[in-house]
């Protein structure tokens, strides 16, 4: 008889949390789960492609419809053998309405490190702070990192529960493309000595794109002949504080930078870039970063959460919220042999390929669910 495992999720955008469930969904192999999900709000990115599986997606509109949204939650979830909670908001709500309906497995994914005061917001810290309180009542609490874990149990999380898993990510879908970056130069209309320097983020305070906009004036004031290219959620052209901040920098759009917003080709942009640059104030484990790394970029990563850990280089890794470390990086990085790029290439691909390679990470995840 198959297992139920009820997913709940705040939502199901591109964030990190997201794409780690949705692969999860997809590459699963045990045939002895049945899943399904539950998701706070209205459909988004990854919604139709896991409907496209045949796994069933129910959405509740828990903002404007709470009491509603909680009953029907309450309804789904009966039956439910594991009621796997991704983040703090479904991490809470599952607690209590798993425990109602007498869920047999709770498990909690956490994916999130940074508990400072200013980095989170005071509702995020007041549930978080329950959730310590409760956290020895659930069977398992998934990090996806021991940064993320030490944080937690530091403030109350319970120690004997917690279990570390890694992202992952698909290294035959996230490759080196030698076609790509010329593919790229002709969309963007990008000579041949411009180096790209790709940022795949999404306008949130803890991203820290006010660093990384800095970096990128302080490499074009030097004369150095590089193109940022920024894609993700809210980052486009539509964002009036974001084109603000290009402005502010003396940065212009279409020309020094471009800003795509959210794009479906990201592996393609990944892999046509010179330079992959992660400048979050804050992470957990950030899943760009290995897809860059399975698609061979030079990476240049802030020192927060696992980084220094996955990229396993301490060359290319800077300070947080320093620009002006953060162009030295990537200038540093232009002065590069074609030898010596090819090398980090192979190294980082080599180093994803063995560690974080999706099939193993989700052979975790299921023996956590069942």
């Amino acid at each position: 008889m198959k297992r139920c495992v009820t997913h709940l999720i705040t939502g199901l955008g591109m964030g990190g949390a997201e794409t780690m469930l949705y692969q999860v969904l997809k590459y699963s192999t045990n045939s002895d789960l049945q899943h399904r999900v539950i998701s706070f709000g209205a459909s988004h990115f990854y919604e139709q492609l896991i409907r496209n599986m045949g796994i069933s997606v129910i959405e509740v509109d828990i903002k404007k419809k709470p009491l509603t949204s909680l009953a029907r939650i309450l309804h789904e979830i009966k039956g439910t053998d594991t009621l796997c909670c991704w983040m703090y908001h479904a991490n809470l709500i599952g607690y209590y309405l798993g425990h109602l309906s007498r869920v047999k497995k709770i498990v909690w994914c956490i994916r999130h490190s940074n508990l400072d005061a200013d980095r989170n917001s005071k509702l995020t810290m007041s549930i978080n702070r329950h959730c310590a309180k409760i956290s020895k009542s659930v069977s398992k609490i998934a990090y996806n990192g021991q940064t993320a874990r030490f944080n937690h149990e530091a403030i109350g999380y319970c120690k004997q529960n917690g279990v570390v898993v890694d992202n992952g990510v698909d290294c035959e879908l996230y490759k080196p493309d030698s076609l790509a970056q010329n593919g790229l130069r002709q969309e963007f209309h990008i000579t041949d000595n411009q180096k790209i320097i790709l940022s795949v983020t999404r306008d949130n305070p803890i991203k820290d794109i006010p660093t990384f906009l800095e970096a990128i004036s302080i490499l074009h004031r030097s004369k150095t002949d590089i193109v940022a290219v920024m894609c993700g959620a809210g980052i486009s052209c539509e964002n009036k504080r974001i084109v603000s901040l290009c402005e502010q920098q003396g940065l212009q759009i279409g020309k020094d930078i471009f800003l795509l917003g959210t794009r479906n080709d990201v592996a393609r942009l990944l892999a046509g870039c010179d330079v992959y640059a992660l400048h979050s104030a804050g992470e957990a484990f950030p899943n760009t970063l290995i897809q860059a790394m399975a698609c061979g970029c030079l990476c240049i990563a802030t020192d927060v959460g696992e980084v220094r850990r996955v990229l396993n280089n301490d060359q290319w890794i800077v300070p947080a919220k320093n620009p002006k470390q953060l162009a030295a990086a990537l200038l540093q990085a232009q002065t590069l042999t074609i030898t010596e790029k090819k090398e980090i290439a192979y190294a980082n691909r080599a180093r994803v390929k063995m560690e974080y390679d999706i099939d193993r990470i989700v052979k975790q995840y299921e023996e956590i669910l069942k």
